[in-house]
């Protein structure tokens, strides 16, 4: 039994990411401005003074975690990749 990834494969290239069956794409120009804004201010410190874990910061930023709800949504609302409230 293998495990797959979110993402489908065809989504792995420069495109936005998709999950696959939540209908869900966020925009990866958006997410490039995210993390060069991010480089200069440091993910770690942007993490800690959102009460974040950095881990989860960078799962988001690289795809691997979808932002449909709970803490990963929270961070994309926060970081202005989706629109939506951040409870």
């Amino acid at each position: 039994m293998t495990l797959e990834s979110p993402l489908q494969s065809s989504d792995r290239s420069p495109g936005p990411l998709t999950y696959r069956g939540l209908g869900l794409v966020l925009d990866p120009d958006k997410i490039a401005a995210v993390k060069a804004k991010l480089a200069a201010e440091g993910i770690s410190a942007w993490a800690r003074q959102h009460g974040f874990r950095e881990k989860s910061v960078h799962d988001v930023l690289s795809g691997k975690r979808p932002c449909i709800r709970g803490q990963s949504h929270k961070i994309a609302v926060k970081l202005g990749l989706m629109n939506g409230a951040a409870q």
